[in-house]
Parts: structure tokens; sequence; C-alpha cells
């Protein structure tokens, strides 16, 4: 009985409850989105043991400013130190995370890289089926999980997404800012076959737009659009109502119109849709949305082997970036 006992959801919960065991972590990297993730993962009971970033005079700044372990003069120490570790989280430029990962890797622990983890997605394939994750935070927004659900009860929809960049950044940045956005589009939509992609002019770097269908031939339309003074945004619409992601971190839900009369100040009738309800996305002050959700569920999954619900897997990040090279493929 004993085992029945230790084996049963309640045991698993109280323990979950009153179990504080810190994680050790091996950390990597010292940029701007780095204490983001070391504010998160002391929230999560995880604690940084080992340190390193390539800069060693910058690396002690980081360690004293974070309140962290001083970093590894070398990476052959780190690697030897990180043997006790449990995760590994790599946060450097994404040119550089491969070569860290390759390194990291025959240490068989869990890893989490950020997005988009590489720009050629034929670099990850070896780390297919493991331990390492992509940190495609959004999918953890509080408010993406409600649009999935509501999505889930409703088969026919249509959707319009509009995503802007820099065109100094030239197309490099669909695969390291708009992947993200695009991530989410396979998150709440599954699988999706490219309709058609269409440019508009003929210069090389120019706004395009993307025809989609998902699995019940829903359409998508993507739209691209360069330094245009505008919020990305998800817009999706079905019966009489619209689920409105703008900016991305706020959703809203509309239904109808109420109709405003003219006046003296407007000489015509106005629609205006009607706000049914509105939230933004939960955040703390210095912390990243979604950063805490999923360091609680990478937590769980190291922790207790919980299946992974919401993280990113190695095989989905390939995929996000097999996609955005269809894209470039027809509009290069």
């Amino acid at each position: 009985w004993p085992v029945l006992i230790a084996q049963s959801a309640w045991f698993m919960h109280w323990k979950k409850f009153f179990m504080k065991t810190k994680l050790k972590v091996g950390f990597i990297g010292s940029g701007n989105i780095a204490p983001y993730h070391v504010a998160s993962l002391k929230i999560n009971n995880f604690e940084i043991c080992n340190f390193y970033s390539r800069n060693y005079k910058k690396a002690l700044k980081f360690s004293k400013d974070n309140n962290i372990v001083k970093p590894s003069k070398s990476f052959k120490d780190f690697v030897e130190k990180g043997k006790n570790c449990d995760l590994f989280v790599i946060v450097v430029k994404t040119e550089a995370i491969v070569k860290y990962l390759n390194k990291i890797f025959p240490l068989k622990k869990f890893i989490l890289i950020e997005k988009p983890g590489t720009l050629n997605f034929k670099k990850l394939i070896k780390f297919s089926n493991s331990k390492v994750f992509i940190g495609y935070n959004r999918r953890f927004y509080n408010i993406f999980k409600k649009a999935k659900y509501i999505l889930q009860k409703h088969a026919k929809f249509t959707c319009v997404i509009n995503l802007t960049e820099k065109s100094n950044k030239g197309f490099k940045i669909i695969k390291l800012n708009s992947i993200h956005i695009l991530d989410l589009c396979f998150f709440l939509f599954g699988s999706l076959k490219i309709l058609s992609i269409n440019k508009s002019g003929k210069s090389k770097l120019n706004n395009f737009n993307i025809n989609l269908h998902d699995k019940n031939k829903n359409l998508i339309i993507v739209n691209f659009l360069f330094d245009a003074p505008i919020n990305q945004s998800i817009n999706i619409f079905f019966d009489n109502q619209l689920l409105e992601l703008e900016p991305i971190e706020k959703l809203s839900i509309k239904r109808d119109f109420n109709v405003l009369p003219p006046s003296k100040k407007i000489s015509f009738r106005r629609y205006i849709p009607k706000l049914i309800k509105s939230e933004y996305v939960k955040s703390q002050i210095n912390q990243k949305p979604g950063f805490q959700e999923q360091y609680n569920e990478l937590r769980n999954v190291i922790e207790y082997n919980t299946k992974p619900k919401f993280l990113c897997s190695v095989k989905e990040g390939i995929s996000n970036l097999k996609f955005v090279e269809k894209i470039l493929k027809k509009i290069i």
C-alpha cells in the first residue's frame, strides 16, 4: 500500500505543494533577455549554480547585478561543472546557440534554448526526440490559451493577421522575430497549408501576404507589411463575433455593433463593434509575460516526468523554420 499512496494523484499534488527542491541550472548568456530568464528561474525555485558568458568581465557584472553564482572562466570548466545540473539554459545570439548546444547535448540533460534556436533548421535535426525545448514563451500567455479554448468550440472561422518589421533588417528578421507570431498560428490552428503567396510590387524587399488553410479549410490571411506604423495583430472572425489580439498582449472579444447617430460634430452614422470583454496578458514587474509559466511547466517535466503541454519541441521548432523557408523561397 505505501507504493499505491506514493503513485496516487493526491500524493503527487501535495508533494508538489510541500517539496521545495531547488533544481540546478547551468546558464549561458548575459544579453538583454538574460535577466528575465534569471528572474523567472528564481521564482520557480531553480538555482543557477553554473554560469558562463564569453566576455568574462561582462559576466562578472551580470553575476553581481542578478545575484547569481560567479561565472566560469572557461567554457571547458563550465561543462565540467555542469555534470551535476538538471537543466541548461542557452540565451546567446541566435547564430551561436547551436555551437553551445552541440557541446552541452552529450551531458544528456534538459535544455532550453532561446527562440528560434538557429537560422538553419538542418542544424536542429540531430536534437529531435530529445530533452531540448525552444522558448516560444507567447504560447504560455493566458489570453492565447483562452483564444485556443474558444476556437475549439467553433469549427468555422476566418483569421486575418497583420505583421510588421523594419525593412532595414532584411528578410532575416522574419526568422528572428516574425516567426514568433507564425508559431502562434500553429499553436492556435494546428497544421497549415499554403494556398498562395502574393508580393506587392517587383522589388526584392516588399510587402506580401500569405493565404493559408487549416485542416478544416478555414482561411487564414497573413499580411506582412514592412515599416507599417501598426500593432501586430491577430483577428479571428466566427458567427457574429471577433476575437481581437491587438496588440498581441491584449485580447478583446467583440460582437455586433453599436450604432451612433449623426451629430453636430460628426455628420454621418457610425458603427462601433460592441466590446464584450477585454484583458491583457498576465505579467509582473520585471517579468517577461509567459516566462514564469514556461519555467513552471519545464520544472514539472523535469521533476515529475509530466508530458509537455505548451513547451515547444525541437520538431515543432524545425517545422516553424521550414515554414519560413517556404515563404522566403516565394518572395525573394
